[in-house]
Order: C-alpha cells, then sequence, then structure tokens
C-alpha cells in the first residue's frame, strides 16, 4: 500500500507501524503479516456475538416468537439463575432463551412446541428465601409481598413441579449447590449432547 500510494504522488501515512512496533517489542514476536489469520477466530466470535445477542432478547421470557430458534430453553422461578447461566452457556456459543415460571400463569404454548432441549431448575425453599431476601434488599422503592416468604416460595414451587410435569422430554437440575459453571456444564453433557443424540 505504501509503495502503490508513493507511485501514485500520494502521501501515505501507516498508523499502525508505531503501534505493532510496540506489540512486537512488548510480546517479543514480530506479526505474520499473512491477511485472514483471524478469519477462523473471527467466525467463532461472530457465533458467541449471536448467540449472546439471541440471549439476551429472550431472557425472562421476551422473545416468544422466536423461540423456536433457541438451542436450549431454561425454566425456573424467579431467582434460581437462570439468566447468569443462560449468559453463561450463549458464551459457548448456544442461543439460550429463559422462561419464568410463574405462580397461577399457564406455560407459553411457544415452550411446547420447541424442539430445543428444556432444562428446569430445581432449588431449595431455605436457599431460595435467602437469594430473595437479599435481592427484595436492593430492591429501592419496591415491595414485592411475600418474595422471600418460605410459605409462598414452596407454594410457588409446587406450582413450578406441576409445570414440569406437562413438559414432555424435561431435563431437571437442581442448582441449589451447583455454581453456574458447574450447571452448565451439567447441562451441556446432558440435556444438551443427549438431546443432539
Amino acid at each position: 500500500m505504501v509503495r502503490l500510494g508513493r507511485a501514485h504522488g500520494l502521501v501515505v501515512i501507516d498508523v499502525l507501524q508505531p503501534l505493532m512496533g510496540f506489540l512486537g517489542t512488548a510480546l517479543q514476536s514480530s506479526p505474520s503479516q499473512r491477511p485472514g489469520v483471524f478469519r477462523h477466530q473471527s467466525e467463532d466470535a461472530f457465533k458467541v456475538t449471536e448467540a449472546i445477542h439471541f440471549t439476551l432478547k429472550h431472557d425472562d421470557g421476551l422473545g416468544m416468537d422466536t423461540l423456536d430458534q433457541a438451542d436450549l430453553i431454561i425454566l425456573g422461578v424467579s431467582r434460581t439463575g437462570k439468566t447468569p447461566t443462560s449468559i453463561y452457556l450463549s458464551c459457548r456459543k448456544l442461543r439460550v432463551a429463559n422462561v419464568p415460571i410463574i405462580s397461577g400463569v399457564p406455560l407459553p404454548p411457544e415452550v411446547l412446541r420447541s424442539h430445543a432441549p428444556k432444562v428446569g431448575f430445581r432449588l431449595g425453599v431455605e436457599r431460595l428465601s435467602q437469594l430473595r431476601a437479599r435481592r427484595a434488599g436492593r430492591i429501592r422503592g419496591r415491595s414485592i409481598p411475600r418474595y422471600s416468604d418460605r410459605t409462598s416460595i414452596q407454594e410457588e414451587l409446587d406450582y413450578c413441579e406441576t409445570v414440569y410435569q406437562s413438559i414432555p422430554g424435561l431435563f431437571t437440575v437442581d442448582v441449589t449447590d451447583r455454581s453456574i459453571e458447574e450447571t452448565s456444564d451439567w447441562i451441556t453433557h446432558n440435556a444438551v449432547t443427549k438431546a443432539s443424540t
């Protein structure tokens, strides 16, 4: 580019050369100067970006009109870790939708119509009460009646189990003592792998 620019009488300034020189010295490595070296990596990055974008658009019951494009659907009551697990899995190139189970609210029919593997989260009453009490303390100006009340939580969990029983082929996982990473590994090895075979 520099050579061609000069041949045509143009002033050409290579603004990347000082940066590349600095990086080469700092990293003790010279650039390969081969175009397209990162093409494979950029395809992977595009797939991750696409999965994250999909997952964010399908968080907490959103995006029902395109739920059929999901690679995985996660279900559970509030504060069971559906969103962080979904985002973590999207970084593994999975398009994840998460759908809340709310007492008295029917399951969206799109969930049953979807061919994506479905995973229901279970969480112990005590742990869920603790998580919700912490969350309720951070919500300013809003009061959610009985949000962290153990009796109310047990009723929600009972309703959730009834919904789970209505979903054919549903995988369930107890996330009470699992980290997001452990839950994600369980989902990948159990629900996603088994559903694809």
